[in-house]
């Protein structure tokens, strides 16, 4: 009897690996990742992607700098406020940083969310290309004549609404400046979350009342940047908080002098920003790992998105983030728009339940909001383009992307 069970359960589990690992050979075939990465980090892909172009830029984000720096007497470093850990560890060395805003923020002083002011900065060079940009006089990425007249269009969110790699002549609002006959304003963040877009907006929209406020959330992170945010002062601004940033420019620069002084400090340490490794590993013993643990066909089930938010994330304080939004910008008559921004892995992924479900879930945030809903997934659907070719090396868009952004913001409004 016991020799007859036993023989049941040893025939069960060999049919159910022969199962698993029969599906997870169909999953890498029919199912799996257009650009195969399981054989390589995603920085070792980039940098055999970097080989293709022709010039590009190797350096360090460190190495461009000091280099650049000796050429252009006005070129300072960029500084972006953010609580997310992996923005302070591309370039806070020994916690000099944290410290230093960890200081202000307990005693209550000032904290900018962007500088220079009236400098010029390094771009990201993730392209190949470092790009020299302008920060206008309140700090963000602008030419400053766009405040010599009526604002229409101000566009708020993360590095994709900064325009990371582009400077301020090809980032979105720049395009729309030049291509829509429009006069837009960039107050985008590297690194901001839904409270920091949020806090700028609270900062500066009142003062330059734009027709039309476009917010860009990134399906990528933007929601687990909101579990960060929420432990730090930016929770403030769901109330009427205001550090009066626009009117206190003083103090601003008083700020910003003192963090340049701690950058020009840790400046000769190893620069981390840099993401681009050359070294390989061994394709086979990669293969055959990813293979033995079922990498596939658990990314195609157990994907973020396949489920409901993650358990740590918060829909409920989105949607107090968007209602503010609103509020705030019907204040002075305007109106604020919600674009979805796709990730590059969303389209490297040949099928995912990724693609459908948690756009389904911030699309019903937005509704709850009552905050028009732009999809960029649908607008890329409608190119006569691979969505993949739209991006740079997986991060962030190319010069057709952001051109295709620009013309949906410029159409819709």
């Amino acid at each position: 009897m016991f020799k007859k069970i036993f023989l049941y359960i040893k025939f069960f589990l060999i049919y159910s690996v022969i199962i698993l690992y029969s599906l997870e050979f169909l999953t890498i075939i029919f199912l799996g990742k257009k650009y195969n990465l399981a054989t390589k980090t995603f920085d070792q892909w980039r940098y055999e992607k970097s080989l293709e172009i022709k010039n590009f830029d190797m350096r360090t984000g460190v190495q461009a700098f000091i280099e650049e720096k000796k050429k252009n007497s006005n070129l300072s470093p960029t500084y972006r406020f953010s609580v997310s850990e992996w923005h302070l560890d591309a370039v806070d060395h020994q916690n000099k940083i944290r410290n230093f805003l960890n200081n202000k923020i307990e005693k209550k002083e000032i904290v900018p969310f962007k500088g220079p002011i009236n400098k010029q900065t390094l771009g990201s060079g993730e392209d190949g290309h470092r790009r020299t940009t302008y920060n206008d006089k309140y700090g963000f990425q602008n030419p400053n004549y766009v405040y010599q007249k009526e604002i229409d269009i101000m566009i708020i969110g993360d590095s994709f609404a900064e325009g990371v790699p582009f400077s301020e002549k090809d980032d979105i609002a720049g395009r729309i400046r030049k291509n829509g006959n429009l006069n837009a304003i960039n107050y985008g963040i590297s690194g901001a979350g839904p409270l920091l877009s949020l806090a700028v907006l609270s900062e500066y929209g009142s003062f330059f009342s734009p027709k039309k406020v476009y917010y860009l959330f990134f399906e990528g992170n933007d929601m687990d940047d909101l579990i960060t945010e929420k432990n730090s002062f930016l929770v403030n601004y769901l109330s009427d908080y205001t550090q009066n940033l626009y009117k206190n420019h003083d103090k601003v620069k008083i700020f910003l002098e003192d963090y340049e002084r701690i950058i020009y400090e840790i400046l000769p340490y190893k620069d981390k920003s840099n993401r681009i490794v050359k070294k390989t590993q061994n394709k086979f013993y990669e293969n055959l790992k990813e293979f033995l643990e079922l990498s596939s066909l658990k990314d195609i089930l157990f994907s973020r998105s396949f489920h409901s938010f993650k358990e740590k994330e918060d829909p409920e304080l989105m949607v107090s983030v968007l209602k503010k939004m609103k509020k705030i910008t019907e204040g002075w008559d305007g109106e604020i728009n919600f674009v979805y921004i796709p990730s590059w892995h969303r389209y490297n992924q040949k099928f995912s339940f990724a693609n459908y479900s948690y756009k389904k879930k911030i699309r019903n945030l937005s509704s709850l909001s009552k905050i028009k809903f732009i999809d960029l997934v649908e607008v890329f659907a409608s190119q006569n383009i691979e969505p993949l070719n739209l991006y740079n090396f997986g991060l962030h868009f190319n010069d057709k992307g952001y051109e295709i952004i620009s013309n949906t913001i410029v159409k819709d409004f």
